[in-house]
């Protein structure tokens, strides 16, 4: 597991990006679209950003699921807002789960869990 704190601002939308970037790009497992996972989590933090005071942190865990793939999980210190179902449709057709919750300690979780990638064959047939 890779866990990062952010500030509370804005600027933690692109700091969330370059580290999602960083920390996938350096790992071999799992076998995740960097691209998508950069997608989800920079959404994610957003979300969560809107939804923190400026002197309150956003948390971002890159978790390895059981069955391949990655959870990413953001935790905010606001209670959950009533969703947005919008916000979910952008991204629910690139992962395989999401959610959220609420935390023991207090504040508010998202989540959604990106599946292995899909890794295709050759694009033509080699000549025989």
């Amino acid at each position: 597991m890779l866990h990062q704190t952010l500030p509370g601002t804005p600027e933690a939308v692109e700091d969330a990006r370059t580290w999602i970037k960083k920390a996938l790009s350096a790992r071999q497992r799992p076998q995740i679209s960097v691209a998508d996972a950069v997608h989800v989590g920079t959404h994610l933090v957003a979300t969560a950003v809107r939804h923190t005071p400026k002197d309150g942190v956003v948390e971002i865990k890159l978790i390895p699921a059981r069955n391949g793939g990655l959870v990413i999980e953001v935790k905010d210190p606001n209670s959950p807002a009533a969703p947005h179902v919008g916000c979910w449709a952008k991204i629910s057709c690139m992962v395989r789960g999401f959610g959220t919750s609420t935390s023991m300690e207090g504040g508010h979780i998202a989540w959604c869990e990106l599946p292995e990638a899909i890794t295709s064959g050759p694009t033509s047939r080699p000549d025989t």
